[in-house]
C-alpha cells in the first residue's frame, strides 16, 4: 500500500490554508482572539521564535485551531512531532493476489483424486479469492478512524484529575507560572501588602476572585495589576492554557512583575481545606486622582530617554517630540512604536485604553503609563520639571 508521509514543520500551511479558506484576515483574527498579529503570522509561518515561551505556543496554537474550526489536540499533536495530521490515506492503485492462494489454484487439479469430477471442484473459489491490499486497506482505514475519534478522548483522559482540596500558592519571584484548579488561590506579594487571586470557573472565559471584584480573563490576556491606582503597575496576571467549559483541565496562570520590583517572600505551598475561615480580603484603598504622574526622578539633570509604545486596541495616536512635527497614524490592535525623546513629548489618542507606554531612562527600570479608560480621548505632555534639589520626568494632563 502507498502512504504519503507528511513533510515536517507544516502545521502553519494547515492554519493558513483554512484561514484563507474561511475568507479571513490577521487582523480579524487578532481582534477576536486577542492574539497579536505578529504570532499569528509566526504560527503559520511555522516559526516559533519570540514567543514568552512554550505554554504561551500551545495556548495560541489551541486558541487559533479552535477559531478556525480545526481539532485542537490533533494540531498540538502535529506541533509537538513537528509533523501535520495524518493525511488522508490513499486507496490501493491495483489489488495484489496472493501468493499462497495462486499455489493452491496451481495445484489443486493435482491434488484431485478423480478427474472425472474435477469440473465439480473448482481450483479455487471465487468467493475466497479477496486480495489482501484490499483486506489490509480496509483495516488501516478503520484503525485510522478510531483513531481520529478515540484520539482526543484519551488524550484528555490523561490530564482529568481526581477532586482535590482546594490550595493556595504563594507567588514567589517572577515570572511565576501554575496550573490552578476551581477553588486554588494565588497570594501576590504587592508592596507590602499580600492580595488573594482565587479562580472561580473556567467556561468562555476564565473567573478570578480579586480583592478588586471578579475578574474575567480570555486566553493570552494580560491584565495589569494596579492597587495603589497611581498609573504603575505592581504585576501582570495572564492566562496561556485552557480548554473552555474544561474545569477538570485547570487553567494556567502567569505572574510577572516589574524589574527590579519583586519582593522576598517566604517558600511554601499552604493547604487550605473548603470549610477553612478565609482571611479577609485586603480592600486596596484609590489615593486621590492626580493629573500628574512621576516617572523618573534625577539629581544630575535632565537626560534623554525612549518610549515604547504597545496597542492593545485600534485607536488614532497623535505624538510631537521636542516641538517637532505632529506625526500621526490610525494604529491596530497588536501593532508597536517605539519613540526617541531628548527632553519632551505630547501624545493625543482617541481611545486611551487601548494606548500601553513603556519609559525606558538611562540607568532606570522600565515605568509603564496608562493614558485613560476605554473610549476616552487623552492628552498628555511629558517633560521634565526642575525643583530645587532634582529633575523629575513627569506626565501630565493636557485639557
Amino acid at each position: 500500500m502507498r502512504g504519503g508521509t507528511v513533510p515536517m514543520d507544516k502545521t502553519g500551511s494547515l492554519l493558513q490554508e483554512q484561514r484563507l479558506r474561511k475568507g479571513l484576515t490577521l487582523e480579524r483574527i487578532a481582534d477576536d482572539t486577542n492574539i497579536g498579529v505578529r504570532f499569528l503570522s509566526k504560527l503559520e509561518n511555522d516559526d516559533y521564535t519570540g514567543f514568552p515561551g512554550e505554554p504561551y505556543i500551545i495556548g495560541f496554537l489551541r486558541n487559533y485551531a479552535e477559531y478556525l474550526g480545526l481539532d485542537a489536540e490533533l494540531v498540538l499533536s502535529a506541533y509537538r512531532g513537528r509533523n501535520d495530521p495524518p493525511a488522508a490515506l490513499e486507496r490501493v492503485g491495483a489489488e495484489v493476489e496472493s501468493p499462497i492462494e495462486e499455489a493452491i489454484a496451481q495445484e489443486a487439479p493435482a491434488r484431485s483424486p478423480e478427474p472425472k469430477k474435477e469440473q465439480e471442484v473448482p481450483a479455487v473459489s471465487p468467493r475466497r479469492r479477496i486480495p489482501l491490499a484490499a483486506v489490509f486497506a480496509g483495516i488501516i482505514v478503520i484503525g485510522a478512524l478510531l483513531w481520529i475519534v478515540l484520539g482526543g478522548m484519551f488524550g484528555s483522559a490523561k490530564e482529568d484529575l481526581p477532586e482535590k482540596t482546594p490550595m493556595v500558592y504563594r507567588v514567589e519571584g517572577g515570572p511565576f507560572e501554575k496550573r490552578l484548579y476551581v477553588g486554588d488561590s494565588l497570594l501576590i506579594p504587592l508592596g507590602e501588602e499580600m492580595y488573594k487571586f482565587t479562580v472561580l470557573g473556567i467556561q468562555d472565559t476564565v473567573t478570578l476572585e480579586t480583592p478588586f471584584g471578579e475578574l474575567l480573563l480570555s486566553l493570552s490576556a494580560v491584565e495589569n495589576i494596579d492597587p495603589d491606582n497611581n498609573g504603575l503597575d505592581a504585576a501582570s496576571l495572564s492566562v496561556v492554557d485552557f480548554e473552555k467549559n474544561r474545569e477538570d483541565l485547570g487553567v494556567l496562570l502567569v505572574v510577572e512583575f516589574p524589574p527590579d520590583s519583586i519582593t522576598a517572600s517566604e517558600p511554601g505551598v499552604i493547604t487550605i481545606p473548603e470549610k477553612s475561615p478565609a482571611a479577609p480580603p485586603i480592600q486596596a484603598v484609590a489615593p486621590e486622582k492626580s493629573t500628574d504622574t512621576v516617572l523618573f526622578r534625577s539629581t544630575r539633570g535632565t537626560y534623554p530617554f525612549s518610549i515604547q509604545v504597545t496597542f492593545r486596541g485600534n485607536c488614532l495616536f497623535r505624538h510631537e517630540a521636542d516641538k517637532k512635527e505632529w506625526v500621526e497614524k490610525y494604529y491596530l490592535k497588536g501593532e508597536t512604536l517605539s519613540i526617541n525623546v531628548n527632553s519632551s513629548l505630547t501624545v493625543w489618542t482617541s481611545n486611551a485604553q487601548a494606548v500601553k507606554m513603556t519609559f525606558m531612562a538611562a540607568g532606570g527600570k522600565p515605568v509603564d503609563l496608562e493614558l485613560g479608560a476605554p473610549g476616552e480621548i487623552a492628552v498628555k505632555r511629558i517633560a521634565w520639571n526642575h525643583t530645587e534639589t532634582s529633575w523629575s520626568l513627569v506626565a501630565s494632563t493636557l485639557d
